[in-house]
């Protein structure tokens, strides 16, 4: 009889007290998701930096773009990555074959789910810019299931994106950032901003904050200091960190890559943009530079030879790990 008073306590006395803070009561025990994942990230450049040669003019030529895509496809027939982060995936708006989505859903990628939000539009070339994430089995995109993913414009070239897949039955968040930090103000208020959307974005969704993957286009350098004040918040870690301090085989931005060679210099500055970072309660078994492959261009000499040249104007960085799992229950 006294177990039953004990429940029925609970149940109308201690449940609602807790019901009249928040809609759920929510006890997490964490661990790590059963499988691997192996996520890509990776610009696949928008030709809008100019080059610095008058033989070699890309802005808008799709043919160029295709043969870089070629290269970019046949990786990615190889590799199969569970999750692919795109940024600076281009649509020619007069024409629905010339885009970035189309050619590659029609070959490695044709059995990936797409989630894309546009970024901008390039009014000289007729095109729009987008920011996708990708996913193939066993990972599974949300947004088409009236969860809104988002982004969210800021100064400059500046954004943070945001999306929801799915993976071993759980919500994933996963977010896309591109900054580039000006000043100490520039760093404190985005940072800032980029701080409460996120959290926002977790709790509108009800996504546990221990399964969020964050892709970062950022060059730390001098405000390094809000940067990992930044990902303290979260408790994320960037696996790499160490082993890529101040050295140049972590840069994926690098003279070593040949479209890079080419490209303004006045548009760009060396060192490692491109990094994948998750929670510390993730299990990391690898995180690295890839995608260095070269292509020559049989057609087109330069200082006397054939030019040889690389897929993307920055290398790529792939991370393998286990997310941290929530174990999740509602009142």
């Amino acid at each position: 009889m006294k177990k039953l008073y004990r429940i029925l306590f609970v149940i109308f006395i201690i449940a609602p007290l807790f019901a009249s803070c928040s809609k759920y009561l929510r006890l997490f025990n964490f661990y790590q998701d059963q499988k691997d994942i192996t996520v890509q990230f990776l610009s696949l450049f928008n030709q809008d930096t100019p080059s610095v040669s008058k033989d070699i003019q890309w802005q808008g030529d799709w043919a160029f773009r295709r043969e870089r895509l070629e290269v970019v496809d046949s990786y990615f027939r190889t590799m199969r990555p569970d999750l692919i982060l795109f940024q600076e995936v281009m649509a020619k708006r007069s024409n629905a074959f010339d885009s970035d989505f189309k050619i590659l859903s029609s070959g490695s990628l044709i059995d990936y789910t797409w989630q894309s939000l546009k970024v901008k539009t390039h009014h000289k070339t007729e095109e729009s810019e987008f920011v996708s994430v990708v996913s193939g089995y066993p990972i599974y995109g949300l947004g088409s299931q009236g969860l809104r993913n988002k982004i969210w414009l800021m100064d400059g070239s500046n954004y943070l994106s945001a999306f929801i897949v799915s993976s071993e039955k759980q919500r994933v968040g996963v977010f896309i950032l591109k900054l580039d930090i000006t000043s100490k103000s520039s760093a404190i208020k985005n940072f800032s901003f980029i701080s409460e959307k996120i959290k926002n974005f977790l709790v509108k969704h009800d996504i546990c904050q221990k399964r969020i993957i964050l892709a970062v286009d950022l060059q730390v350098n001098t405000f390094e200091t809000f940067y990992d004040s930044f990902i303290a918040k979260f408790d994320l870690k960037d696996p790499a960190q160490e082993k890529c301090l101040n050295n140049p085989e972590c840069y994926t931005s690098s003279s070593s890559n040949h479209l890079y060679k080419i490209a303004r210099k006045d548009r760009l500055s060396e060192g490692r943009d491109l990094r994948i970072l998750t929670h510390n309660d993730a299990k990391v078994f690898s995180s690295n530079i890839n995608l260095k492959e070269i292509y020559t261009r049989e057609k087109l000499i330069l200082n006397n030879e054939e030019l040889k040249i690389n897929p993307t104007l920055k290398y790529g960085w792939t991370m393998t790990f286990r997310l941290a799992h929530c174990k999740m229950i509602q009142l």
